[in-house]
This record gives structure tokens, sequence and C-alpha cells, in this order.
């Protein structure tokens, strides 16, 4: 699978540093394992949910003890994903 078209915005690594989740300018959250020990084995790049924000993301954090990453947006929500499940687990409006 290819990225969409759309520079990288935001990145965090989960708690192991074996996973990089993104946000792009196109809204959408992408994932990639990463092995640090072996560089040039190419990353798969998967998108880590289906529901995007309808705006820019404007931060990005993954949880250390449970799979799950929160967002905020310039559509004024805050939202928590679940990238195992690639489900939106909550939404809310500020």
């Amino acid at each position: 699978m290819t990225i969409m078209e759309g520079r990288i915005k935001s990145m965090a690594f989960n708690s192991s540093e074996d996973l990089i989740i993104f946000s792009t300018e196109n809204n959408q959250l992408m994932k990639a394992k990463v092995n640090l020990e072996r560089m040039g084995d190419e990353s798969k790049y998967l998108f880590a949910s289906y529901s995007f924000h309808s705006k820019a993301i404007k931060g990005l954090d993954i949880c250390i003890k449970k799979q799950l990453i929160a967002t905020c947006s310039e559509d004024k929500t805050v939202r928590i994903w679940n990238y195992e499940t690639k489900k939106l687990d909550i939404v809310e409006t500020y």
C-alpha cells in the first residue's frame, strides 16, 4: 500500500519503539513497524484508522500502556484511536 499524497505533519513512537504512528497533511493516520537493527528492510505503511479528522491534525501522542493514539484537530475534536483494531474509541468535541 502506498501513502496518499501528502507530507507527514506529526509522528510518535510507541513505548517499545517498534512502531511509528504519523499523521499526514491529508488528515490520515498511518502506522509502520520499525526495526532499528535492520534499517535496510522496507517498512510497510498501513492506515492506523479509517475514520479521519476533517481538518488538520495539530497534536498526536501514543499511550505507553495500551495500543491507543490520541489526536486533536482544527475540526475541534479530540479522538482516541485503537491502532491494533483500527477503530475509533472516543470522539469529544471542544
